[in-house]
This record gives structure tokens, C-alpha cells and sequence, in this order.
């Protein structure tokens, strides 16, 4: 069974210098192939309908990367342009879903369906920044070193979408589906780059989405 995601999100750093905010959004879209397990009960209730419950796991990491941090990649701090040595980065971890499905007979050996419930992702957020002369964000500090900080979430969200199973030989089915997921806005994260001598932080605003395609064959026991 092969998985195929894209998940998308607006990520929008912002930080505050002077008592001004500088707020400045970027697309970011990581591609990834984890894997995945699925668990399914289901029940006819009439003839042609088909109605269950699926839930599935699928374990990932997939990073995408940018130059500079959102908000501070052209100028932070007036005089300094960036992005220098900045960077900004969003890691996709594992995602899980519980949802219904109803199922329509289009033929003793072809199933349609609907599917929607509730999803989970966990996300990760990570900012970099070089305490230097020339850096936009952090200022300087005797050998300029670098202050990172991380944070991660767990989003709750909902998840639609559809697909088909159809019997090509005994118990063995071709399947098709494509759900997409929405986990709403990640916010209230502040990403600590202080190192000594030089606090900084840096907050952020991110809006998750995801969208996921399976295909491949799968083994019905119990046929």
C-alpha cells in the first residue's frame, strides 16, 4: 500500500522590536511517503449500503526548510538585512485519524465510499538564528554563536474525504483514496534563541492543512 501526502501551512513569525510588529507569512509544502497502518470494522446494512468504522496511524518525518525566519527574513531590525545565517523549519510527524464510512455497492465487486471523523498531527516548529553584527533578528554576541528553539504540538482537527475498494481476485482488493485534513492554527508558541548575554524570542502563527492519497492492494480475511 503506497501513501502519498502533501501538507501545507501559512507560517507566519513574527517578533517585536522597539514596540513595532513585523509580521510576514511564507508557503511551505513538505512531500512525504510514511508509513501507514489502517484498522476497519464494517457492516452491511442493506443490500447495496455499507456502513463502518476505520482508524489509522501513519508514522512520518518530513522537514521543509527556509532561508531566513518569516518576519525577519528582509529586515527585523532597521539597517540589517537578512537573511544571513537564519533559518526557519516545520517538521511533519505522525498523524492519526478515527472516522466513519459509508459505503455504496456500485457492483457485487466494486465499492464506493465517503469517510470523515476526527484527525490528529503533530507538528514541529524550529527557528535559528546567528548573534552577530549583520544578523536581522539577533544581536551581536562576542563569537557570534547561534540560538535555536523548537516547539511542538499534537493538533486535533477533522478529516473528509472518499475513495473505492474493487475485487480483482479472490480476497484481493485494488484501493484508491484521498482524504484532506484541516488542524486549524497553531499558535501561542514562542521559540526561546536566547544565548548568554543576548535574550531573543520569536513567536509564531502557523495554519495546518494537510491533504493524503492511498492507493495500492489490500487482503480482506473472512471472504
Amino acid at each position: 500500500m503506497g501513501r502519498y501526502r502533501m501538507d501545507h501551512y501559512v507560517s507566519c513569525f513574527s517578533t517585536v522590536f522597539s514596540g513595532y510588529r513585523l509580521i510576514v507569512a511564507a508557503k511551505l509544502r513538505p512531500l512525504g511517503f510514511p508509513i501507514w497502518w489502517i484498522y476497519r470494522l464494517q457492516l452491511a446494512v442493506a443490500p447495496q449500503w455499507v456502513w463502518g468504522v476505520e482508524a489509522d496511524l501513519a508514522d512520518a518525518n518530513k522537514t521543509v526548510t527556509a532561508a531566513g525566519i518569516p518576519g525577519c527574513s528582509i529586515v527585523c531590525i532597521g539597517g540589517f538585512p537578512g537573511p544571513v545565517a537564519d533559518a526557519s523549519w516545520v517538521k511533519m510527524l505522525w498523524d492519526a485519524s478515527l472516522r466513519a464510512r459509508v459505503g455504496y455497492l456500485v457492483s457485487p465487486v466494486l465499492l464506493t465510499y465517503v469517510t470523515g471523523g476526527i484527525a490528529w498531527q503533530k507538528v514541529e516548529a524550529s527557528a535559528t538564528c546567528q548573534h552577530s553584527v549583520a544578523d536581522p533578528l539577533c544581536v551581536v554576541v562576542a563569537g557570534n554563536p547561534f540560538g535555536t528553539g523548537t516547539g511542538s504540538a499534537i493538533l486535533t482537527g477533522w478529516s473528509i474525504g472518499g475513495g473505492f475498494e474493487d475485487r480483482i481476485y479472490g480476497n484481493w482488493f485494488l484501493r484508491g483514496e484521498y482524504r484532506y485534513s484541516n488542524f486549524g492554527t497553531w499558535t501561542g508558541n514562542v521559540l526561546d534563541l536566547s544565548v548568554p548575554g543576548s535574550p531573543a524570542s520569536v513567536g509564531h502563527s502557523l495554519k495546518v492543512a494537510s491533504q493524503i492519497a492511498t492507493g495500492g492492494f489490500t487482503y480482506h480475511f473472512g471472504l
